[in-house]
């Protein structure tokens, strides 16, 4: 039960297990898929990477999970063990590989990254989307919502191997929204936020890779990336350096998330939803045209 303080939503005990419902609908689903793929001889998920993308899922959901049930696991020691999985998700070739400079159709060459440098890039931006996510679950419906919207967007351009995955997670998303939006009868917990968080990790990562006209894998555009997760990045990157400017650890708990500042001002649940629904829309939109101009 996640119980109520000054910083949540919620003013009575509720379950934080709903990640296992967003797990078990993303499973049984790609479990099916796959059978019914290998039944008709289908090669689409012979792909290394499709594999490795369902077993990071795994992994992350079940280290949210254990935070879950676990309670007050130290950040660092957290934060540790997500780097950990990362290289071992980032030696399986899901990783950053260097950054498009063709932006918007100017055939400027490729950022090309050392491997040392790709396990940097890859660790921050996984690692980083993940507790991104984390953070922004602060409201009813608000995590589940926002990767409904990005992971909508990216159907339209990510490659066929992949649309699966996305349809899958929207689908358990949706059907999670119905019990989470509010008043929440339960919440995604860390478990949820953390599946969530590295599906739209690695998929981004394969979605803004479609975009180099030379299709070089792991060769990401970083503006179409900003622009698909701004509202998790851009409240994360404030949150932190607005701790650090004041004093605190980054992982410091405070009420200055933009969920918090917008309540604080007097919006109400509805239109701090609105607000976040239509600027993801509007930013989705923007890295949806930046990818395909590319």
């Amino acid at each position: 039960m996640d119980i109520p303080n000054d910083r949540k939503d919620h003013k009575i005990p509720i379950v934080r297990l709903g990640g296992v419902s967003i797990f078990s609908g993303f499973i049984i689903s790609n479990s099916v898929f796959f059978i019914i793929s290998k039944l008709d001889g289908d090669s689409i998920l012979d792909s290394k990477l499709f594999f490795t993308i369902i077993i990071g899922s795994i992994i992350f959901f079940l280290i949210g999970l254990a935070e879950d049930l676990l309670e007050n696991i130290d950040p660092f020691l957290r934060l540790f063990i997500q780097f950990a999985f990362t290289f071992l998700i980032w030696s399986q070739g899901l990783r950053i590989n260097g950054i498009s400079l063709d932006i918007f159709g100017n055939s400027y060459n490729n950022l090309i990254f050392s491997d040392f440098i790709s396990i940097i890039f890859t660790f921050i931006f996984i690692v980083g989307i993940v507790n991104a996510l984390n953070w922004i679950d602060g409201l009813d419906g608000l995590a589940g919502g926002i990767s409904i919207i990005s992971l909508t967007t990216m159907t339209f351009i990510i490659s066929p191997s992949y649309i699966f995955l996305a349809f899958s997670l929207i689908g358990s998303c949706a059907a999670f929204l119905r019990f989470n939006s509010h008043p929440a009868s339960i919440i995604m917990g860390d478990s949820g936020s953390y599946l969530l968080g590295f599906s739209l990790a690695s998929l981004s990562i394969i979605y803004s890779s479609s975009s180099n006209t030379q299709n070089l894998p792991g060769i990401v555009n970083l503006v179409a990336i900003v622009f698909l997760l701004f509202i998790p990045l851009i409240d994360m990157v404030r949150v932190i350096f607005t701790r650090i400017i004041n004093g605190f650890s980054p992982f410091y708990p405070d009420k200055i998330h933009f969920h918090h500042v917008l309540r604080d001002k007097g919006f109400n649940y509805k239109k701090i939803i609105f607000i976040f629904y239509f600027f993801s829309i509007i930013t989705c939109m923007m890295a949806s045209m930046l990818v395909s101009q590319t």
